[in-house]
């Protein structure tokens, strides 16, 4: 029997995934042959480095192709093989329960993994024991704790020590660690917020596009390098993300004729927590969102006053608690703990403050500048471009969502995001992506789902063939959608997530060293005074981190290994009299990115050079 003529051969579906990993392999022998397999120089806060911009000039190139042919071949595939099909049938008929019990499961289980398996614990920034710090000091109730004896060896970057002894940071993502803390497992509770993400990720996808484009938004989310990294460390992003998340999803609902009243209470209380965890992001992306629900009043059928009613109550209560924590902290409604960290570290001279020289041109916190407001705004477009989805264009999809109804409100939360935060100095760290500007993950992760129902919508796509050709000559809007998507997530976890988790591993190795090895050095029950930088940076080369700094210990000092400041052998042995029952040691890196542990009874002043306080230079005063 003869087949049919006009159906496909396995070798028009395979040849452009052929060609596709084909592209991908040029990439990575060019890297291996000439650019010591890509090789990246992170730890710029502003600008890529040159090693990185090499490794995103050749990934734009060859991510480009191999997206390209790999979505041509699943786009034949999804349009005219027999599995395709039974693909559909099933992707249709799979419940939307199971959909988010699933996502929501990957969305813990991924970031675990990754923070286990890839940075074995280890924290990206010096922000992380902030945080961990002050989630400590919560689940115990309290909003410090007093300083510590001598407290120049306490001191630290983000760290104010004033008599009182706290962080910088607003007390929303710390507060939502305390179960953490409580299980022993603070490390774990942004996947935790990241598995409460994809709910209203499905949820208001599902209103925005229907249910296939929602169940491909949850899967877009769980692929996304930037989101899953994020979750993976202890800093405040992933939460302030799911509170957005919710927080949109109550505005949705609260449009319904149907809505009941809890639902705007709700739409309040989602941007307060957002605002108590990253106040900024809150406020540009949450601001659009509110207005938004203030035009929806127009179409209420319960009484006004019970609406607003129900939206003003949490906004009192969560504005009286951020108002009230202020005020025990600092001493004032108005004054933050950001401010307050400024002001503190003028009073200690900027010793242990990061700012080694601190002129005044280096502290401050807002730039103005009309032509530094854009070049900033531009440099955090590029690093989002490549660090969100890893794509060669992540904003592939976003640009065909249009500009109507709810696609213009999610472009203007993006565009209010970048006007509260004209501000901001810099991008953030690159380790994973441009951290200032994180949030906007949201609204483009919601309209790449609506550029993705666009696409699906259009019309046919005719093929141009020969006249008599053997060959289908159409292929269906949908399939050449979804099959750029595929071919842009296959490429992306092929090509670039290697180079950059091989940097991030590199860099947990180096930051872990010094824990390390006071673990294989078996020390328990001790005091060690580590000097600065505290991570030499030999051992992440050409990769910069951004951990220079020990870690914070334990509010009550009850750890088994007490990590302070350097200062001079003199001095380090005055910290002694207020532990007695611990061993001292003095932290010095040798060469080649050893550590050493160095008994301070056995030290004599000159043995090992005075730590490097920074600022004034000024040690403790004379006893």
């Amino acid at each position: 029997m003869r087949s049919d003529p006009r159906r496909p051969t396995w070798w028009w579906y395979a040849w452009p995934i052929l060609a596709g990993v084909f592209a991908l392999l040029l990439f990575h022998v060019i890297g291996h042959q000439f650019f010591d397999a890509y090789a990246l120089d992170l730890g710029s806060t502003r600008g890529p480095t040159p090693r990185y911009k090499r490794f995103l000039s050749l990934w734009g190139l060859f991510g480009t192709l191999a997206a390209a042919f790999t979505g041509i071949g699943v786009a034949r595939a999804l349009t005219y093989s027999a599995a395709s099909q039974r693909l559909r049938a099933w992707w249709h008929a799979s419940s939307d329960a199971a959909w988010i019990a699933c996502g929501a499961c990957a969305g813990f289980l991924i970031p675990l993994a990754l923070r286990i398996v890839l940075l074995h614990g280890a924290p990206l920034t010096d922000d992380e024991s902030a945080y961990q710090f002050m989630a400590e000091l919560l689940s115990h109730g309290r909003l410090w704790t007093d300083s510590p004896p001598l407290k120049l060896f306490f001191d630290r970057i983000f760290m104010i020590n004033d008599g009182h002894f706290y962080s910088q940071y607003f007390v929303g993502w710390p507060f939502l660690m305390v179960p953490g803390v409580w299980l022993g497992a603070t490390g774990a509770m942004n996947a935790v917020y990241s598995a409460l993400t994809v709910p209203p990720l499905f949820f208001v996808a599902r209103r925005l596009a229907g249910r296939s484009c929602a169940k491909a938004g949850v899967l877009l989310y769980l692929t996304t390098p930037m989101l899953m990294v994020g979750a993976a460390t202890e800093l405040a992003h992933t939460s302030c993300v799911a509170a957005l998340a919710w927080m949109t999803w109550a505005l949705l609902r609260s449009h319904d004729a149907d809505a009941p009243w809890w639902v705007h209470s709700a739409v309040a209380a989602c941007f307060c927590v957002a605002f108590f965890i990253r106040p900024t992001s809150a406020s540009g992306i949450g601001l659009p969102l509110l207005v938004w629900w203030a035009f929806g009043l127009r179409h209420q059928r319960a009484p006004l006053a019970t609406t607003l009613l129900a939206f003003l109550f949490p906004i009192f209560l969560l504005s009286a608690l951020f108002l009230s924590v202020n005020r025990l902290q600092n001493g004032s409604f108005l004054i933050s703990s950001y401010q307050r960290f400024h002001t503190y570290m003028a009073e200690n001279g900027y010793r242990f403050s990061g700012f080694e020289h601190w002129d005044k041109r280096d502290l401050e916190i807002v730039h103005l500048d009309p032509l530094s407001v854009v070049s900033n705004a531009a440099i955090a477009l590029f690093r989002l471009n490549f660090d969100l989805f890893g794509w060669p264009c992540s904003f592939l999809f976003a640009l065909l969502a249009g500009v109507r109804r709810l696609a213009g409100l999610f472009w203007a939360c993006l565009g209010s995001f970048f006007f509260v935060h004209c501000f901001v100095f810099d991008s953030g760290i690159d380790s994973f992506g441009p951290v200032h500007y994180f949030e906007t993950a949201w609204p483009i992760l919601l309209l790449s789902i609506l550029g993705l129902r666009n696409a699906c919508e259009a019309p046919e796509l005719a093929l141009s063939r020969n006249a008599g050709s053997e060959e289908p000559g159409r292929l269906r809007p949908a399939a050449v959608a979804v099959g750029l998507l595929v071919g842009l997530v296959m490429a992306t976890i092929v090509g670039y997530v290697p180079v950059r988790w091989r940097a991030l591993a590199q860099m947990a190795r180096a930051i872990n060293t010094p824990g390390d090895a006071a673990q294989q050095a078996e020390l328990h029950h001790a005091v060690i005074f580590a000097p600065r930088p505290f991570i030499d940076p030999c051992g992440s080369w050409p990769n910069e981190h951004f951990v220079d700094w020990r870690p914070n210990n334990d509010p009550n000092l009850r750890n088994d290994i007490l990590w302070v400041n350097h200062i001079s052998i003199e001095q380090d042995r005055r910290l002694m009299h207020y532990f007695p029952d611990y061993r001292p040691f003095v932290m010095r890196w040798a060469r080649p990115c050893t550590v050493q542990f160095l008994p301070l009874d056995g030290l004599v002043p000159g043995s090992v050079p005075d730590g490097f306080i920074g600022g004034s230079g000024e040690g403790l005063p004379e006893e």
